[in-house]
């Protein structure tokens, strides 16, 4: 009987897991980035922040005040790219170039870690972007671009990483 409950608990959380939005799953990626990524000894909170996601939001919203590693979570909605807080993790769209630079530069001096979608904005200079590869959410690292925002990640999520350049 125990062996039965636990094929069905088992077949529930699969059919779960298979039906969760790519939202949900980029805010299960951005949670578990926060555990694998050097924090700031001062600092209290991890704060992810988030401009012209709004897709994202009702699914990061669910992490607003959640603790990781002893830091509470904070979920900042930016309305202007001036308007930065001092955020862990900043997800952005594609930008066009002048504002693409803009804010590259303002996260690299802040250490702040981009997130973006599509593989080619890891290349063109986004720490971490996401991307479907065969119907399946993934992760590209830029590690030059971690590198000069003097981001930290651990080997263990790098592992799980497309490294692009």
């Amino acid at each position: 009987m125990k062996r039965l409950i636990l094929l069905i608990l088992f077949a529930m959380l699969s059919l779960q897991a298979n039906q969760a939005t790519p939202e949900a799953i980029k805010t299960a990626y951005l949670y578990n980035f926060t555990k694998f990524m050097q924090l700031d000894e001062k600092e209290k909170e991890v704060s992810i922040c988030l401009y012209r996601q709004p897709a994202i939001i009702p699914s990061l919203e669910k992490l607003r005040g959640k603790k990781v590693r002893n830091r509470v979570i904070r979920v900042h909605i930016l309305s202007d790219l001036e308007q930065i807080p001092q955020c862990t993790i900043l997800m952005i769209p594609k930008l066009p170039s002048p504002q693409f630079e803009k804010i590259l530069q303002l996260a690299q001096k802040r250490h702040i870690l981009l997130v973006s979608d599509g593989i080619e904005q890891a290349r063109a200079g986004i720490p971490l972007s996401f991307y479907i590869e065969n119907g399946k959410l993934r992760f590209a690292v830029n590690l030059k671009a971690l590198k000069a925002a003097k981001i930290y990640l651990s080997s263990k999520l790098l592992r799980m990483a497309t490294l692009v350049h």
